[in-house]
């Protein structure tokens, strides 16, 4: 969660809810197959404003997993999954590039999955997050 890169760096840095468990344990698969280390992982709460593109502020982290990829730009919720997919060697590269298409038509269930991402880390079993429902999201 500290935001390093390894030698296949891409620039690209995952923003994510380091108080949630849900996003901590995906964040852990993420890591797991990153073997490129292609992705630096850090908590919203940790980022820096001047880290985040034009546009993309914290509050925004705070609800919806961000990808930032310089000269790219930004992608939230489903469509920053798909892509941090793409990044993945196979098979998970494979599964981005089918399912980017459709992050649109899968955002409602992102939505759904974020408002109670709560209730799924404890039914996980993983340590859950300190704010409970949309308010924080």
């Amino acid at each position: 969660m500290d935001g390093r890169r390894g030698k296949g760096e891409t620039g690209a840095l995952l923003v994510y809810d380091g108080a949630c468990g849900l996003c901590r344990a995906a964040v852990a698969w993420v890591r797991r197959r990153d073997r490129g280390q292609r992705l630096a992982c850090v908590p919203y709460q940790h980022v820096s404003p001047e880290r985040l593109p034009p546009g993309l502020t914290r509050a925004a982290c705070a609800r919806a997993v961000c990808l930032v990829r310089p000269g790219q730009g930004h992608a939230t919720g489903a469509r920053a999954v798909a892509e941090v997919l793409c990044l993945l060697p196979p098979p998970w590269g494979h599964v981005g590039r089918l399912v980017r298409p459709w992050a649109p038509l899968l955002e409602p269930a992102y939505r759904l999955i974020a408002r109670h991402r709560r209730r799924l880390s404890a039914l996980l079993g993983t340590e859950t997050c300190p704010l409970d429902g949309p308010r924080g999201r």
